[in-house]
């Protein structure tokens, strides 16, 4: 899932081309993203991920395994 918060890099039409399901989020701010994706969200396990790579993706499967 992508939450899109009106972004103008064509976020929204390359995650629904690679099969993700894009939320929009007209309200502004990270954690207006944040929120709106968590409502979102189903599962026992749900990750976050920004598109700079703040947080490492490679780095999920080792943290699934503790």
């Amino acid at each position: 899932m992508v939450v899109d918060g009106g972004s103008t890099d064509h976020t929204r039409e390359t995650a629904k081309r690679n099969g993700a399901k894009v939320i929009v989020e007209p309200r502004k701010g990270y954690g207006r993203a944040y929120k709106t994706g968590f409502l979102y969200a189903n599962g026992d396990i749900i990750v976050t991920l920004d598109g700079d790579y703040s947080y490492p993706a490679f780095l999920i499967q080792n943290l699934l395994k503790c």
